[in-house]
C-alpha cells in the first residue's frame, strides 16, 4: 500500500511541475509577442504589397457575391 501512495504521488508532483513549465512557457510566449508583434527577416522592412489607395479589393469574379436576383423556380 506504501508503494502505491508514493508512487501516485510521484506522478502527482511531476505533473504539477510540467504543468507550472507548460505555464511559464505560455506566459513568456505571450509576452514575447506582445513586445514584438512580428518576425520579419529584414527586420523592420515590410514586404512590399503595392500602393495603397483604399476601397474594396476585387478579386476573381467567381468569388463574388451575385447582385442580382436569384433565379425562380415556378
Amino acid at each position: 500500500m506504501t508503494h502505491h501512495v508514493t508512487y501516485v504521488g510521484v506522478l502527482g508532483i511531476v505533473g504539477i511541475v510540467l504543468i507550472v513549465l507548460v505555464l511559464i512557457v505560455w506566459i513568456a510566449m505571450t509576452v514575447r509577442a506582445a513586445r514584438n508583434p512580428t518576425q520579419s527577416g529584414a527586420r523592420g522592412a515590410g514586404t512590399k504589397r503595392g500602393d495603397n489607395t483604399g476601397g474594396v479589393i476585387h478579386g476573381s469574379p467567381a468569388q463574388q457575391n451575385r447582385r442580382d436576383e436569384a433565379p425562380r423556380q415556378d
